[in-house]
Order: C-alpha cells, then structure tokens, then sequence
C-alpha cells in the first residue's frame, strides 16, 4: 500500500492513500506525530486517476513547531 504527500504549507498537510486512513501514519523528522486529527476528504483527482481503486484523502494541521523555525523537515506517511 502507498500514498503521497501532495501538499504542505503552514496550515495543512494533505495528500492520499491507497486503502483505509485508519491505517495511516505521519512522521515528522522520524518522529511519530500525535496526536493525528486527519480530516478525511474526496480526491476527485486521485479518483480519476485510479478508478475502481479505494483510495482516501486526507488533511490535517501543520504542526506549529515546524511551521516557523526556519529548518528542513523530512515529512513521510507509514502505513500499516
């Protein structure tokens, strides 16, 4: 199973998986981040691009301590 972050910016993380969001992890400089309140929302464009496939989108808050400290993050989704 695999997905992608698509977009990020200072207010929201979002991007899609393959599969159920249930199953779906952030980590944030190979730090787990929680507590993860995603919103799930329709990817009419990723849907189209795999149609017949269960695929969830999702967003959530960009966490404040990276939004403003002027470093480089490694974002990644786990997947269980």
């Amino acid at each position: 199973m695999n997905g992608c972050l698509d977009q990020i910016n200072r207010e929201t993380i979002s991007g899609w998986i393959f599969g159920d969001l249930k199953n779906l992890k952030v980590e944030i400089d190979g730090q787990e981040y929680c507590p993860l309140d995603i919103e799930k929302i329709t990817r009419k464009d990723v849907l189209g691009v795999y149609p017949n496939t269960i695929v969830s989108g999702f967003s959530f808050k960009t966490p404040p301590l990276i939004v403003n400290d002027g470093r480089l993050h490694a974002i990644s989704l786990k997947i269980n």
